[in-house]
């Protein structure tokens, strides 16, 4: 009896476990950046809006829905939470030794400022900051938790990263030495970090920041990121995310650095459906291309992409996994594609052809139509470019050593002046 006591206490205890809140009783502090749509705010113009239209981008909104978002994960995890704000008006500009001080005044075990980054409009990586020197923190805690930050925001496959290093620096390093660090870090006394997520003034990025999805899943990022700190158990829940976009036309109208999966027209009103579970996501229009399937249970998926006057694609097998995001890039085919005045190449019935498909050691590439020197880039399936080089139109058979890339699927895209080809192979 008394053994038969013992294995329903243990079921009991282990029941418990799994049902606890694995944050409970941590106390964290959000700072979504600026406020207000005020003069110091960042009011990014983009199409079809107008400066100082609330309904276009200002980094103050962006960083509230990414705050809020954060706000309910951490709560759902049993953690205790407090918001410098929880609305965009001039009143919740507040100071940055105010909101330093609320956050000690707490005595929270951390504190987060959430924000995005400008420079030159062709720039785009996340960076984190801790008050202190570089490797030398005031906080040492601050600067463990801005690296796992800086970790899981560097996954994100559907943007395009222009600088590939960590980039986790201490505020007294990194700004200006007469500033002594930055106003919402120099008061705490309490562990912190400012996020830089990504460049909102690199217009592809700054469209893809109109989705709240996108946002979202920045501030999912910082949640498993506290998760893994703290020792909480995160949802058991997986997402598939990626875009959608034209294969046969560019860009037109704004900048991107040139050869990344932003040079490629995103296709808006797209119709993306989860297999199994016929769930769809509409593309919306905002020249992202995004999709993002959110609360997946782990498992094996397809999706399938669909837009006139395309052909539709259904995606390879997807693995989702728990607290992780599974990514999976659509670069659409036109039914028909018709040479234009601008010369852009037909992706099918074109001369162009390569082989062998599968490659092994070397891709040849034959009959290329275009004029002059040709950039050759190699991608894998989200898009991010593996090599990269330059070959001659005037040569027959132009060879691409690809020995040392991983089996798997890749994309070959050449740039001309005026043309551009792409096509899949498979490396064995």
């Amino acid at each position: 009896m008394k053994y038969l006591v013992n294995i329903l206490l243990a079921i009991l205890i282990t029941a418990g476990a799994v049902n606890a809140q694995p944050l409970k009783g941590l106390k964290i502090y959000i700072n979504p950046g600026h406020g207000g749509y005020d003069s110091n705010d960042r009011n990014v113009v983009i199409a079809p809006f107008q400066a100082g239209d609330t309904a276009g981008f200002w980094e103050s909104k962006s960083n509230l829905v990414k705050g809020l978002y954060l706000k309910k994960l951490l709560e759902s995890a049993g953690a205790q939470v407090y918001m410098s704000r929880t609305a965009n008006r001039t009143e919740d500009d507040r100071t940055l030794s105010a909101i330093a001080e609320e956050a000690n005044a707490n005595r929270v075990d951390f504190m987060i400022s959430i924000h995005s980054n400008a420079y030159n409009g062709l720039t785009n990586y996340p960076l984190m900051l801790f008050h202190g020197y570089d490797n030398n923190p005031i906080l040492p805690q601050s600067m463990e938790v801005a690296n796992l930050f800086w970790d899981y925001l560097f996954t994100n496959q559907v943007t395009h990263w222009t600088y590939q290093k960590r980039n986790v620096r201490g505020d007294k390093s990194f700004a200006q030495a007469s500033w002594d660090g930055y106003g919402v870090l120099r008061p705490l006394t309490v562990p912190g970090l400012i996020s830089e997520g990504s460049f909102h003034d690199y217009l592809p990025e700054t469209y893809r920041l109109m989705n709240d999805d996108y946002k979202r899943m920045e501030a999912w990022h910082h949640f498993l990121a506290f998760s893994k700190y703290y020792g909480g158990n995160p949802d058991k829940k997986g997402k598939i995310a990626g875009f959608v976009k034209d294969s046969t036309q560019k860009v037109t109208g704004y900048s991107f650095v040139a050869g990344s999966k932003d040079q490629w027209l995103p296709v808006n009103g797209a119709k993306v459906t989860l297999i199994p579970g016929n769930l769809s996501y509409t593309v919306d229009p905002m020249n992202n291309g995004l999709y993002v399937f959110d609360n997946l249970d782990p498992g094996i998926y397809r999706v399938r992409a669909e837009a006139a006057p395309y052909k539709t694609i259904v995606s390879h097998d997807i693995r989702v996994d728990s607290a992780k995001v599974s990514w999976n890039a659509f670069y659409l085919i036109p039914h028909a594609v018709k040479n234009s005045e601008n010369g852009l190449l037909s992706t099918s019935g074109d001369q162009t052809e390569i082989f062998p498909n599968p490659a092994y050691n070397e891709l040849v590439i034959r009959n290329i139509v275009f004029h002059g020197m040709i950039d050759y880039f190699i991608s894998d399936l989200s898009g991010r470019i593996i090599s990269k080089g330059k070959i001659q139109d005037q040569v027959r058979e132009n060879r691409i050593d690809v020995s040392q890339l991983s089996q798997g699927c890749y994309i070959l895209s050449l740039n001309g002046q005026s043309k551009a080809f792409r096509r899949m192979f498979i490396k064995k």
